[in-house]
């Protein structure tokens, strides 16, 4: 009589018992979702840039293991900032930004999807964007840093000059009198100082007019530096006389800018009166 055959048994848990199919399971569930706990939070808690490069720009920093698939976390624009959106930056909220499967042992920047800065010509405060995190399902914890403010630095300036190095007229004409050029968007009270020289052939009250020094307001608008958007110089004007006398000469000179002027490379100018 031959001895029976023990048959092997055709289940897993009899192979592998109870701890291979807790491993089993646990291996299963950190493919699909992750191994270990993954954060994600603001790379800063505030940042900053000039507006003409509009970098720095806050990031999203995920850390803590492997992510085994596709998964997103909401950015939202909490409108408490001074910037404008759509005119400062760009950005629509609120942004779902998906953080893609990966190796996040090292932590990882991911760039904040549709978020940029918008160059502008204007004179203006710096400007702030304020940003929150949250989550957009359980695959991810945040960390500690959900709020951040980003500072766009303003680079603009308005520069101010004398439309000309030289000039000159008849006497009893007196045109073609130097103006200012200005250059740029004017947001600000603004205003630059003319002041005659007193080194020039021409006497003041005499064979001209001028309250030196002569503080010229620039108001708001946007000027092209020419011709165009001149700012003329309040009280200069030549008096027309019957004395035969040499060509005489007015010597000006430009500062003391305030507000959003800058001065231009033309600070002085001289007039020549044409006898």
């Amino acid at each position: 009589m031959q001895p029976l055959l023990k048959k092997p048994s055709l289940l897993p848990s009899a192979a592998m018992g109870r701890g291979g199919l807790l491993f089993i399971l646990l291996l299963f569930l950190g493919i699909g979702v992750g191994f270990g706990q993954i954060n994600v939070e603001f790379s800063q808690a505030t940042g900053s840039d000039v507006e003409v490069s509009g970098g720095n720009l806050p990031q999203l920093t995920v850390s803590g293991g492997m992510l085994g698939a596709d998964t997103s976390v909401t950015v939202t624009d909490e409108g408490t900032g001074s910037a404008i959106s759509g005119s400062d930056y760009s950005f629509s909220s609120p942004q779902i930004v998906v953080i893609p499967a990966g190796d996040y042992t090292i932590p990882v920047d991911i760039p904040i999807t549709g978020l940029s800065i918008t160059d502008d010509s204007e004179v203006e405060l710096d400007e702030n964007i304020d940003l929150s995190l949250s989550s957009s399902d359980g695959a991810l914890t945040l960390g500690p840093q959900t709020a951040t403010t980003y500072t766009i630095n303003n680079d603009d300036s308005v520069t101010v000059e004398f439309s000309q190095a030289t000039g000159s007229d008849a006497e009893n004409t007196g045109g073609n009198l130097p103006a200012l050029f200005v250059t740029g968007t004017v947001v600000n009270a603004t205003t630059v100082t003319v002041t005659d020289l007193g080194t020039g052939t021409a006497t003041s009250g005499d064979d001209y007019d001028f309250t030196s020094p002569q503080v010229v307001a620039i108001p708001a608008g946007t000027y092209d530096g020419t011709a165009v958007t001149a700012v003329a110089i309040p009280t200069l004007s030549i008096t027309g006389d019957t004395d035969v006398e040499g060509d005489e000469t007015i010597n000006l000179g430009l500062g003391t800018p305030t507000g959003d002027a800058s001065l231009g490379g033309q600070t002085a100018t001289t007039y020549t009166i044409n006898n």
